[in-house]
């Protein structure tokens, strides 16, 4: 089983295989997968996704800790601080995506797990 998920990790990689983006419902089903598999395996999973959410956070992206030092950068090449509400309303519309991206996940997440087709 390890061997076949480093053949699907490596095509991955290298561009051969099919990206399917997973939210809390498959994290979930994931977790279970792993515990099932034993200590070690989840353990593992544990840390992977740890680390990717770690790394998907520092992204430059509004409402992540990476759209925050984006600020904090722009106003140290600026001299001065941006606009508090400015900022404010920047974050909101952040967290308005990534709050909209996770319900557009699980809604699929859950219609792939009853069996109920997508448009």
């Amino acid at each position: 089983m390890r061997n076949s998920a480093k053949v699907r990790d490596n095509a991955v990689v290298s561009g051969h295989a099919e990206v399917q983006l997973t939210g809390p419902v498959g994290i979930s089903v994931m977790s279970r997968q792993m515990g099932e598999q034993g200590l070690v395996p989840l353990l593992e999973f544990m840390a992977l996704l740890s680390l990717n959410l770690g790394l998907i956070n520092l992204l430059p992206f509004p409402a992540l800790d990476g759209g925050r030092l984006l600020f904090i950068l722009a106003e140290a090449l600026r001299g001065k601080r941006i606009e508090p509400s400015r900022e404010a309303l920047v974050h909101l519309i952040g967290f308005v995506a990534v709050i909209g991206l996770m319900a557009v996940l699980t809604l699929i997440e859950v219609a792939r797990l009853t069996g109920v087709s997508g448009p």
